[in-house]
């Protein structure tokens, strides 16, 4: 189970934290909006479900993952001085 564990756990820095972040907003907004404009121009509802679906978990994809490019500004800690 401690193996599965540490395969599992990782981390990223506060860049990547502040990077993840703006991408996932960025992208479920832009969803929202093109979903809802399709969906409308289309006449189905359906349509604005299943899009914004597809960009929701393309975003989970992108955002969820610990990539290499969230963790290239590590934390630099200083040493005690006591």
């Amino acid at each position: 189970m401690e193996a599965l564990r540490s395969t599992l756990e990782a981390t990223i820095d506060f860049e990547g934290q502040k990077l993840s972040n703006l991408a996932k907003t960025r992208l479920l907004v832009l969803g929202a909006i093109l979903s809802t404009i399709t969906g409308f121009a289309l006449g189905d509802v359906m349509i604005i479900w299943f899009m914004f679906a597809f960009v929701a978990g393309i975003t989970m994809l992108l955002v969820v993952p610990p990539w290499p490019f969230f963790t290239q500004h590590p934390v630099q800690w200083q040493t005690p001085a006591y």
